[in-house]
């Protein structure tokens, strides 16, 4: 387990987020480094928490403008769960697809990767969104 989970303020608690996997015209995906606890300097895909009131597919639409600056409609892929000791995380999936100009705002760094060259630093349960949602823009 990671060691800055204890800083997550949500730790022990169940938080239900969207992740969306972003893919450009050469089906590489969009990664986000992260620079603040938990995971800080792990590399994730688009996501955040779900706002009261707020319906997936629109946490999942400005969650993709919120970190990317860009108006995309994401599909919905599916619903994961991911628990490591007080980590417990619902997550709704989606992917979509852009045309790789980004402005990133809430991380450090971003880049674009093959889904078969991910880097090593992956929050846990992301590699696995990765896959589901290139198999999906593949088909």
């Amino acid at each position: 387990m990671i060691e800055d989970i204890n800083e997550d303020p949500h730790k022990g608690k169940i938080l239900p987020i969207v992740v969306i996997t972003v893919f450009n015209e050469k089906n590489q995906c969009l990664l986000l480094k992260r620079n603040k606890h938990p995971y800080m300097g792990y590399w994730e895909v688009v996501g955040g928490k779900i706002e009261f009131g707020e319906s997936f597919a629109d946490a999942a639409k400005r969650e993709i403008f919120e970190e990317t600056g860009v108006h995309i409609v994401p599909v919905f892929l599916g619903v994961q769960e991911h628990i490591d000791g007080n980590y417990h995380r619902i997550l709704i999936s989606y992917y979509a697809r852009t045309d790789g100009k980004i402005s990133i705002t809430e991380h450090k760094e971003f880049g674009w990767f093959d889904v078969t060259d991910l880097p090593e630093k992956l929050i846990p349960y992301t590699e696995e969104l990765i896959l589901a949602a290139a198999k999906r823009i593949g088909d």
